[in-house]
């Protein structure tokens, strides 16, 4: 919208004349804005469509009288013999041209700002800090937070961010529009998201028809643990169906069961392991004298809606399609044995 206003030193009312207006350009109904002064103001309103991408000049100029007001009639005074006659019209006083160089852009999609990694903790080193455009791999209850902002090219242009797709159960947004929108990402994956690997995906987009996808790539890890404040050995354990002298056991650097576990800490909560074309879920069950559904809870990707295998396999059926991947397996442990999966 331009707005173009005027007074007359002598204070009469003021009337606007423009241009060759571009396409679809509405001229609102002249008003005055300031009685005291006598100012008056018009409002020439355009929302330009697709094909009016460009430059365009509008020009306006004020008058002190209607530019539209008629000349008087020319009657030639045939009496003294005149034929022709000048026609009397009102005389005009004009302002100089008030001129706008209005640059139409075309209403791209809008346009995302590399998301910043703000984790929580305090402990990471440099290395773990890695860059939003990379895999982004975490533990097991670690406070995960993302930035995502993303703006148009026109900045007159409000972005909106709205999440795309399925995101992980637990997960959170903090909202904000305006010509930068931003979204804080927040997660802190719970026991069963070990093994979870997924495109966590933002949508923005603006006035047009077009709009943006950003995708980010977050994996758990399956067989570790990230302490949170007030959690021991012991604790922890249990969420898994062991015991502090299992968790000893599998984190040899701590010198003693008894050692406080701080915030931050990283615990190995299970053992890697190498799936071989012959191994199944009754082997494995028996071979570390744990169950199917303690395997399960390890490795989210084994049994999810992503995961490579084509169909959830029976008790006896060969992983040969997950051969040479790695799973977490916790020894010796009593979780849900009632729930065990026969084939």
């Amino acid at each position: 919208m331009l707005t173009f206003k005027g007074k007359d030193a002598l204070q009469q009312e003021v009337f606007f004349e423009y241009n060759m207006l571009p396409t679809a350009a509405v001229v609102a109904a002249k008003r005055l804005v300031d009685p005291l002064d006598v100012v008056y103001a018009q409002e020439i309103q355009w929302t330009p469509s697709p094909d009016q991408v460009g430059e365009h000049y509008i020009c306006g100029v004020a008058f002190d009288r209607d530019p539209q007001d008629a000349c008087s009639a020319c009657i030639p005074d045939l009496e003294n013999d005149e034929t022709t006659c000048v026609p009397l019209c009102p005389v005009h006083l004009r302002s100089r041209p008030l001129c706008f160089n209005v640059r139409v852009f075309s209403n791209g999609a809008p346009i995302f700002s590399a998301p910043a990694n703000t984790p929580v903790a305090t402990n990471l080193t440099d290395m773990e800090l890695v860059r939003a455009t990379e895999e982004q791999v975490i533990d097991m209850n670690f406070p995960f937070e993302i930035r995502v902002a993303a703006g148009d090219s026109n900045w007159m242009d409000p972005v909106t961010l709205a999440v795309h797709g399925v995101h992980p159960d637990g997960s959170s947004i903090v909202t904000g529009t305006g010509q930068v929108a931003t979204f804080i990402w927040k997660w802190t994956p719970s026991r069963a998201f070990g093994g979870w690997s997924q495109d966590v995906c933002f949508r923005a987009a603006d006035s047009g028809a077009a709009a943006t996808v950003l995708c980010m790539k977050v994996t758990v890890n399956s067989c570790r643990w990230h302490a949170s404040e007030g959690q021991s050995l012991d604790s922890i354990a249990s969420i898994f169906g062991s015991n502090y002298v299992q968790m000893w056991a599998l984190n040899p650097d701590r010198y003693s069961p008894d050692q406080p576990v701080k915030p931050g800490d990283k615990l190995a909560i299970g053992h890697k392991y190498q799936l071989r074309s012959t191994d199944n879920f009754r082997y494995l069950s028996v071979q570390f004298a744990t169950t199917r559904t303690t395997i399960e809870l390890l490795n989210y990707d084994l049994w999810a809606s992503n995961s490579l295998l084509p169909k959830l396999p029976g008790d006896k059926d060969a992983l040969d399609h997950w051969a040479g991947n790695e799973i977490c397996i916790l020894p010796h442990s009593c979780v849900d044995h009632g729930k065990v999966t026969t084939a």
